[in-house]
């Protein structure tokens, strides 16, 4: 997953900083990269997968900034919003990857480490950046407002809203999935319609994703 598109210097850079940042962790990225059986997320590997996952998004996101290719509006789903929260330039590379980490952990020990968050600076939300967190007539709390770690442990314990946060986005949008499986397809075609254009920029099981990224950005 992502190692095709390692040829990109753009993707490479960003992939090889957030393993550094992973490593105090414990968490090595590209021997999970490696692994040809993958890290699925069952009730004991939750960790791996949701770092390994945050990284390619950050990556992903990396390459679109430099692209200079930016977005009008921003969604996430479930662990997704920790990507949107650096898309929208509320945490850092740095502070998304601890943030999925510390997700991970808790998934799997019920607990987070005493003392520890993610978050730590918490910065305001854009406004193209639309909640899947909360409820659109919550928007308004000062812990929604927020990408702080009030807003990720809501995100942790709560409902994913993601269908009432996809119909705020207008019918003919150009949609661009940042993420590693494009598996939010039908989903979003389902509630948007088909006068929109649906980009995903990988695909689960595809034997060239490097080929698939640029037939993404050529359309």
């Amino acid at each position: 997953m992502g190692l095709k598109l390692m040829k990109i210097n753009v993707f490479a850079e960003s992939m090889r900083n957030s393993a550094e940042i992973l490593k105090p962790f414990g968490v090595y990225l590209f021997e999970i990269l490696r692994d040809d059986k993958e890290y699925l997320i069952t009730d004991r590997i939750i960790t791996p997968s949701f770092v390994t996952i945050c990284a390619v998004q950050i990556a992903l996101i990396d390459v679109m900034s430099h692209l200079n290719i930016k977005p009008d509006g921003i969604v996430g789903h479930s662990t997704g919003e920790i990507a949107s929260a650096y898309a929208d330039g509320c945490l850092t590379a740095k502070e998304a990857l601890i943030c999925a980490f510390h997700k991970g952990q808790a998934m799997e020990k019920a607990n987070l480490p005493e003392g520890r968050t993610a978050a730590v600076d918490p910065k305001p939300r854009s406004k193209r950046w639309i909640s899947t967190s909360y409820v659109e007539n919550e928007w308004n709390r000062p812990e929604c407002k927020e990408a702080g770690s009030e807003y990720f442990v809501n995100n942790m314990i709560s409902s994913v809203y993601f269908n009432n946060a996809i119909k705020k986005i207008p019918r003919d949008a150009v949609i661009i999935e940042i993420g590693p499986h494009f598996l939010l397809l039908s989903i979003l075609k389902r509630t948007i319609g088909s006068d929109a254009s649906y980009i995903g920029l990988m695909k689960k099981n595809e034997k060239d994703n490097l080929q698939f990224f640029m037939n993404s950005l050529g359309r």
